[in-house]
């Protein structure tokens, strides 16, 4: 676990701009951690990389590719008919591989798509890509023309795509980890990779495994302070007591891993997450002293705690 952590906290500025540098610390974490949200009920991993290293983007990552991304497929193969129709996809996805739920979009540009034989035309453009580029398959949500909700998850992988068709987005959070657009115009895919699921099962999966990265997010955020906590502290900086902080990381942590389980045993999920209220209270106070103290904290370190205005960046 130390040479680990000495890896993430190694080049984390270069990381910022290094696509191979972010893989290679994502295949060292999945070499510690598995990428399998049935193993962790209680302590996430996500939990210790935003406690231990401050990286709150990698945090995000490995709750992306553990609670959201592999859970979703796996419920699609569930429910296909004949899954084989997929496993030039599925065969290939292992823990080092890294997807992609390619979901928000805007009203006047969703993705739609058209069918022509064997094969499905998609066009509009995903604004919020986790992992990006580094993805190897991005998964689509998708629609028929005139439909209001999404009734398909085109299965795409990034080597097809053209070079423009994902563009960087220059966020001033979470900078440890690749985050794109998708723009598709016309793109043609084989129609077995968009699998013939129950449109109203697949929104289902995709609201509740929606819900159950918002909370895990929210609980790494809250390990994340405690991070922030012992920086300022050796700053001279006294803005909470670890025990406060830890409060609210249990609150959190049961709530999380209450509607993991429903989520896991197919239940509906509840989402009762901690006083968002006390959590914004809190963030407010250290943020007021990262601006105090931001001309003494080295580089790196101003890239982690710019996440401190997470909640600013995605309203």
């Amino acid at each position: 676990m130390k040479d680990l952590i000495e890896l993430i906290n190694s080049g984390l500025e270069e990381r910022t701009k290094d696509l191979s540098m972010q893989k290679k610390v994502w295949e060292a974490v999945t070499g510690y951690f598995r990428p399998d949200i049935n193993l962790y009920r209680n302590i996430r991993p996500s939990v210790i990389l935003s406690r231990e290293t401050g990286d709150l983007g990698l945090s995000v990552l490995w709750i992306v590719q553990t609670a959201l991304a592999r859970p979703i497929l796996n419920d699609i193969v569930l429910k296909m008919k004949n899954p084989s129709h997929i496993a030039s996809i599925t065969s290939k996805v292992n823990d080092n591989s890294m997807l992609s739920l390619a979901h928000s979009e805007s009203a006047d540009a969703p993705v739609m798509y058209s069918l022509n034989g064997k094969t499905a035309i998609l066009k509009g453009t995903k604004k919020f890509i986790t992992a990006g580029r580094n993805s190897g398959i991005i998964m689509v949500t998708c629609r028929q023309k005139d439909a209001q909700k999404i009734d398909r998850i085109a299965l795409v992988k990034k080597d097809e795509l053209t070079v423009n068709a994902m563009k960087a987005l220059d966020l001033k959070i979470m900078r440890t980890i690749d985050h794109t657009s998708l723009t598709l115009n016309d793109f043609p895919l084989d129609t077995e990779r968009l699998p013939a699921v129950d449109p109203r099962a697949l929104r289902r999966s995709v609201k509740k495994w929606g819900i159950i990265e918002r909370a895990l997010i929210l609980e790494s955020f809250i390990a994340f302070l405690l991070y922030c906590n012992y920086l300022f502290r050796e700053l001279g900086v006294t803005i909470a007591s670890d025990d406060e902080i830890i409060s609210l990381l249990e609150k959190q942590t049961e709530a999380a891993s209450r509607q993991t389980d429903e989520a896991l045993y197919d239940k509906q999920v509840t989402t009762g997450n901690t006083a968002m209220d006390d959590i914004f209270k809190l963030t407010v106070r250290f943020q007021h002293a990262y601006r105090e103290k931001e001309q003494e904290l080295p580089a790196d370190e101003k890239i982690r705690l710019a996440d401190l205005f997470l909640f600013n960046n995605l309203k």
